[in-house]
């Protein structure tokens, strides 16, 4: 789904002319989040052991711009929401609402108190710290700025949305989810094989923050400042359990276990009441 969507709103972009200052307004958005990508991976491919500061720092500085100027980006906002409209179709609606619910609040509670139970089952204390403190502190950070900017959602469902929509809780907590599992498995791998495990998490990550443009619940400046906080904290997280040393590798017998009960944890809590999910985002 992140690989398709952009290629479907390529095309329907050539239906609906882009406004003034959009192109603007996109350079500015695509260069920030490029810097963030070529500097993380830079740092890690390189071995730095302060790549989770350098991270940390990139993301950081970008969130704080877009928080400072998402209102600038009115333009940006409106347009790609526009055009995801245009994609618009009943077989597509459903994909997108199953997407969704994986970043739900209820999903993403349920499969962080599992990961947490067997992390401390599997006494991988490190570990469990680290996945800890970078679930909890993204949900708290979320919550905060939501109430801080209280940034109104787009008006189009039959019952719109009451919570705020900046930055969006599925984004963050989607990505902070799965990075952390991505920095779970890329523990102690060469530096290659750290950078393809992120991009691993990333899909599905960004395809649950998709979901949400497509679905009109949120703008997407809120879709991007949700990555960068996960990021933010995954990775100041992550530099903080290792001050002293590095998280110890999982062996493939706790992945064994991790894997597949995510995995029905995750097709369980997406099934339930998949209809009334289904009504609540109908247009």
């Amino acid at each position: 789904m992140a690989y398709l969507l952009p290629g479907w709103m390529v095309g329907a972009a050539l239906e609906l002319q882009p406004p003034e200052h959009f192109w603007q307004q996109t350079a500015w958005v695509v260069s920030g989040v490029a810097g963030c990508a070529v500097i993380s991976s830079f740092a890690c491919l390189r071995g730095w052991r302060t790549a989770s500061v350098a991270s940390a720092f990139v993301s950081g500085l970008t969130l704080v711009i877009l928080m400072l100027n998402w209102s600038s980006l009115a333009v940006f906002d409106q347009y790609l929401h526009d055009l995801s409209q245009l994609l618009r179709s009943d077989w597509l609606d459903q994909a997108m609402v199953v997407v969704t619910r994986l970043g739900d609040f209820s999903t993403q509670i349920t499969v962080s108190f599992i990961l947490c139970a067997l992390l401390l089952l599997f006494k991988q204390y490190q570990a469990l710290f680290f996945t800890c403190s970078t679930l909890i502190t993204t949900a708290v950070s979320n919550y905060l700025l939501k109430h801080y900017f209280e940034r109104a959602r787009p008006s189009i469902l039959l019952e719109p949305l009451q919570s705020f929509s900046f930055p969006s809780g599925h984004s963050a907590s989607g990505f902070a989810f799965f990075l952390v599992l991505g920095v779970l498995a890329s523990r102690q791998q060469p530096q290659r094989w750290r950078i393809i495990w992120l991009l691993a998490a990333f899909l599905p990550a960004s395809s649950i923050a998709l979901s949400r443009v497509y679905l009109t619940a949120h703008w997407p400046t809120d879709i991007l400042a949700g990555a960068l906080l996960a990021s933010l904290v995954c990775s100041v997280s992550l530099a903080i359990t290792q001050t002293k040393h590095p998280i110890a590798t999982l062996s493939k017998r706790h992945w064994q276990i991790i894997l597949p009960v995510l995995l029905v944890s995750f097709t369980v809590l997406v099934s339930w009441n998949l209809s009334i999910a289904l009504q609540l985002y109908a247009y």
